[in-house]
């Protein structure tokens, strides 16, 4: 193996996933409850320009700047849950509710290294966090028709800051934007007809 660049631009990437599942029945009814998590770490170093100037990186690096080392980690992680309750009745109808819950967060940390000198750089966190509860059920209309009718309600909440390792406190201070979220809740009808021949 042979490379062309100045350094090492080594890569990882590790995975993390694992689930339970529980689930009971009697009769005509079912319960099923799963809990689920995964997790991701991804970092990598790459050759480039220095930066102009590390607080602006939309700054171009200057034609003669020295050659750098870029350093970044990325870690994702997601926590699912989820409850449902559903009842077989004849010839397709039936009923379900459930719930769910998720949680989402990334975090990306970078550095930049010149002469062995390293100068940590802006980085971001984002977190989702996400509430459901949903249900359908299911009637039969007449004879060779079933009706289905159903709803799914969604609040959800998305956070992001800035990660600045030189000011953490006084970057809000002066930026207040480094720092935002918003809530969301959206309801979702559903219909569905389904005819026998």
């Amino acid at each position: 193996l042979a490379r062309s660049s100045t350094m090492a631009q080594p890569y990882r990437n590790d995975f993390f996933l694992t689930d339970l599942v529980l689930r009971r029945s009697w009769g005509d009814y079912e319960l099923t409850a799963s809990v689920g998590y995964a997790d991701q770490y991804v970092f990598e170093r790459f050759e480039g320009l220095a930066l102009f100037d590390i607080e602006n990186s939309l700054l171009a690096p200057e034609a003669d700047a020295p050659v750098a080392s870029y350093f970044q980690g990325n870690d994702q992680s997601m926590l699912t849950a989820e409850a449902r309750l559903a009842r077989h009745g004849p010839d397709g109808t039936g009923w379900m509710i459930a719930a769910s819950l998720l949680r989402n967060e990334a975090r990306l940390e970078r550095l930049m290294e010149v002469s062995f000198a390293p100068d940590p750089l802006t980085g971001v966190s984002n977190i989702v966090e996400e509430a459901t509860v949903y249900g359908e059920a299911t009637i039969a209309a007449s004879e060779r028709l079933n009706l289905t009718f159903g709803g799914r309600l969604s609040h959800s909440k998305l956070s992001s800051k800035v990660i600045d390792p030189v000011l953490p406190d006084l970057i809000y201070f002066f930026d207040p934007q480094a720092g935002e979220s918003r809530k969301e809740t959206e309801f979702l009808p559903s219909l569905a007809l389904a005819y026998q021949w």
